[in-house]
């Protein structure tokens, strides 16, 4: 009988073991084959695993160079792009100062020709009387005579202020450059009529009774002498004499004439179209 040495180590000494070689040494070849290859798989496992370890380990090496590569490019953009951001919105704010300024000289020209419509409307509303003035001037006084006893056969007439007596006054001050008139605080405008119903006298539509009281705005001494020595009132200044009908005049530094009230209102009238701008 074959036998086969093993080798056995016992309380620390190695011994060698004579054991017969039977007919059931195959199976127990094949349980060792097998054995083996399962070693062989459990290693080769574990040397997947380790490689897997290493690859992952890098992976994760060589990945973080990548990302902070990536990291610096987005930050470099982003920093791009901001500084294109700021760039415009520094323009936009440029463009927006000069719209500003653009506004502000367009308001200072309309503010401007807004003055100059108002003053010229201003001036309109002088030139019509719609506005009350004030300056030196004169009052003029006109009254009917106190004589009581008028002679048999005189013309009552002769002794009381008449329409044309009042009319001759006004004109003489405009003559002598009076700028405003009124006439027992009626404003005399371009289309007032000073004219006599009866014994009535009607200024602006309105009835007036004496005594008439003149006032004129203007050189108070210019318009004083006028009022004594001009040609117009030459009749009157004689029916003064002779009838002692009454008109005194006074110079004054400060006079006010009021406003004109009676503006006519247009019913049926309108402007035509491009006139009177």
């Amino acid at each position: 009988m074959a036998t086969s040495d093993y080798k056995v180590v016992k309380n620390d000494r190695l011994s060698t073991v004579q054991l017969p070689i039977t007919s059931g040494t195959f199976p127990q070849r094949q349980s060792s084959l097998l054995s083996f290859q399962m070693l062989l798989g459990a290693a080769g496992l574990l040397i997947g695993l380790l490689l897997a370890v290493q690859w992952h380990s890098a992976a994760q090496s060589a990945a973080q160079p990548a990302s902070r590569n990536t990291t610096r490019q987005e930050v470099s953009t982003s920093i791009v792009r901001f500084e294109q951001e700021q760039a415009d919105l520094k323009q936009r704010v440029g463009d927006l100062h000069a719209e500003l300024n653009t506004v502000q000289q367009q308001s200072a020209a309309s503010q401007s020709s807004l003055g100059s419509a108002q003053k010229m409307l201003n001036q309109q509303q002088i030139d019509a009387g719609l506005v009350s003035l004030q300056g030196p001037g004169v009052i003029a006084t006109f009254d009917d005579s106190k004589v009581t006893n008028i002679p048999s056969g005189e013309d009552p007439a002769h002794y009381i202020i008449h329409e044309y007596d009042l009319r001759d006054a006004v004109n003489t001050l405009l003559g002598a450059g009076a700028e405003a008139i009124s006439l027992n605080g009626e404003r005399l405008v371009s289309n007032t009529s000073i004219y006599c119903v009866g014994s009535t006298i009607i200024v602006n539509s309105t009835r007036l009774s004496p005594p008439y009281v003149v006032i004129a705005i203007g050189n108070r001494q210019i318009l004083h002498d006028a009022m004594a020595n001009s040609p117009n009132l030459s009749k009157f200044l004689q029916r003064k004499t002779l009838y002692a009908v009454q008109m005194t005049v006074q110079a004054a530094d400060d006079v006010t004439v009021p406003e004109y009230k009676n503006a006519p209102t247009f019913k049926y009238a309108t402007p035509v179209e491009g006139q009177g701008r």
